[in-house]
Parts: structure tokens; sequence; C-alpha cells
């Protein structure tokens, strides 16, 4: 069995059917194409509807139409748990999944939704989680929420997937955005599941590579970046509130082989885009060695991503004047903070503390 996993994917500006799609994509659907199954994270809304979530700075989408994009990838398989998905309501999200399993896509991530990939001799269950870390809107333990990244629940769906015999896939949706290194807690909780579990890790949401690790038979990508994904436009300005850079522009696919539920064979491919074009670059480019060189010293990775952060804000900074924080000082603004807020506590005490304890316990 090929398994191909792809980061993040936003159906919009100029990845659409209104687009020349075929010829971006053309390379890399030649290479997706000889795998069995692709998944990726789907981060747009697919949706007609114009009603807004609230309480977020930006909000995206794509059509139902462009699910023609996903077919033409051989995707098979998204995951919904983002931060973005409910951006236009439960209307947006409903209309999304619709227009997926019209066209054989399947989907996972909302509520305890998950799917299942099985040849005879390979059984993969797939979950996806959305990290509260991100401040997306409706992420929690219901229905029809966001499924939420919290330790307890990660490990009794990994317990159950053992005892089924199923290995688990787990597209987690975490991390600082625009930063290449994990959160140290997010590499704790890598280790801690690794050491119990041979599991597969589809990490998305930074926007920018943050690199590979294969530790005993798990294999993590903690976030492959911007599978495509364009500027982000507001109505309060006409400049965009997120200017793709290089390292927004730069991804990789991972194709993971597997027999009998073991992975056999893995193949990176790095890629950027420039233009309109994908091309393959040297693996040397994305400083993968660099990034996975503080994966065992997370006193180290905190100073680096902490350093990195400060230099993105600060660059934004420059570019803001008085009258853009003017335009954001109303009603919308005090409920992003409030929302904010509440993430955090929830962060807190469904995995900060609970991974504090396990640590203290060990």
């Amino acid at each position: 069995m090929r398994v191909a996993f792809l980061g993040d994917i936003a159906l919009f500006g100029r990845y659409t059917t209104k687009s020349d799609y075929k010829r971006i994509f053309s390379d890399i659907k030649d290479r997706l194409s000889n795998c069995d199954y692709v998944i990726a994270n789907l981060e747009t809304p697919l949706t007609i509807e114009e009603k807004t979530i609230g309480g977020r700075s930006a909000y995206i989408k794509g059509l139902p139409e462009d699910c023609e994009i996903l077919k033409y990838l051989n995707i098979t398989h998204v995951t919904l748990a983002n931060n973005h998905i409910y951006d236009f309501c439960d209307k947006g999200l409903f209309d999304t999944i619709n227009a997926l399993q019209k066209n054989g896509i399947q989907t996972y991530g909302i509520g305890s939704d998950y799917s299942i990939i099985s040849d005879g001799k390979n059984k993969l269950c797939l979950r996806g989680y959305c990290c509260y870390s991100t401040n997306g809107r409706k992420i929690g333990n219901s229905e029809n929420n966001v499924n939420s990244l919290e330790y307890d629940k990660v490990m009794s769906d990994l317990a159950i997937d053992k005892e089924n015999g199923f290995k688990s896939v787990l597209s987690i949706h975490w991390g600082t955005e625009h930063v290449h290194y994990p959160r140290p807690d997010h590499v704790r909780f890598v280790h801690d599941i690794a050491a119990r579990y041979d599991v597969i890790i589809h990490g998305h949401h930074p926007h920018v590579i943050q690199g590979y690790e294969i530790i005993n038979n798990s294999f993590v990508m903690y976030s492959l970046g911007n599978f495509c994904f364009d500027d982000v436009y507001t109505p309060k300005s006409e400049k965009p509130l997120i200017k793709l850079s290089k390292d927004n522009k730069t991804t990789f696919i991972s194709i993971i082989e597997l027999d009998n539920n073991e992975i056999v064979k893995k193949e990176v491919v790095p890629l950027s885009f420039c233009g309109d074009e994908y091309s393959v670059v040297d693996i040397q480019e994305l400083n993968l060695g660099e990034i996975s060189s503080c994966f065992n010293d997370l006193s180290e990775l905190e100073t680096r991503g902490n350093n990195e952060l400060k230099e993105y804000l600060s660059s934004h900074k420059k570019e803001r004047d008085f009258k853009w924080y003017i335009k954001r000082m109303n009603y919308e603004s005090a409920r992003i903070l409030y929302y904010e807020h509440e993430c955090s506590k929830k962060y807190e005490l469904t995995f900060q503390r609970k991974l504090r304890n396990i640590e203290t316990i060990g």
C-alpha cells in the first residue's frame, strides 16, 4: 500500500476551478497518481454560504465545484479538523462534507468521526485532531464540533486502534504559525506516544515546514507546510493580511509504503512554488537537518522557536501603521481576544497539564 500525505490545502485565490489548475499541478498529479491513497488537510470550507461565524481575523473558503481539484490530484481522504473549517458556520461545514462525499472523497476529524483504510494486508485508522492553541471556533468534544487535541482522548483512541489491529494515522492541526520549530510540548507528546505505539503523525497548521522524525517504528511529520495556499485578504485593507513568503511556498510530500501495517519505505518529495509552477528542489534547501537537530533538546527547540516568532512579529509590526490598529479596535477584535483566552485555558487543562502530570509520574 502506498499512501501520500500533503500539507495545508486552501481552495481560493489562484487555487480554484477558475484557474489553470491542471497546468499548475500537472507534475504533482503524476507523482500522486501512483499512490493508492492521498491524504491532506482541507483548510477551506467549500460552500456558497456568506454568513461568517465571527471571532476570526480572516475567513477563507472555496466553492463546492472546487472538489474537482482534489479529484484531479487523486486525493482520497481529507481531515477537516482545523481552525478554518467552521469559518462559514454549520452551513459551510455541512456543504463541504456533502460536496466531498458526492465526489467520493472521505472525511474525518469532525466529532468522533474517523476513516478506515484496509486492503487485506494493511489496516489504517485515520483520526483528525485540532489543537486549542490554533484558536479555532467550535473545537471541542461534541458531535458536530472539530475534534479537539486532548491528551486523554488521543491515548484512548490509540488503545482502541491497537486492540482492533489498526495502525493509527493521526492528522493533527497544531504548532505556531510561520515558525519552523515544533512546540516543545508537542514534541514531548509525540515521544510519549511513540514509546507505546507505532503511529504515523500527519501535522499541519504552521504554514511552513517543521521537519519529520523517525522514532522506533513511528513516522512523525510535525508540519508539511502549505501544499497550496494563497495570500489572505480581508475587507479592512487593500493589502493582504498575510502575504506568502518563500517559506510559505515551500512544502514536502511524504509517500509511505506499508506492508502488513509496517512502514517499509519512505519518500520525501521537497517542492517549491514559484510563479505559477511547482518544482522539485534539492532536499538540502528545506534545511530539515537543522530543524530536526534539536528535537531531543527541548530547551534549544524552545529558544529557536521563540526567536523566530519574535522576528516574524517584528517584521509585521513595521508594515502596520496607526490607522491599521484603529480599524481593528472594535467588537469583533474583542471577540477574537475572548476566544483566544478560552482556547488557551482549554489547552492548558486538557493537554499541557495532563502532559506535565504524566512526566511527573514517570
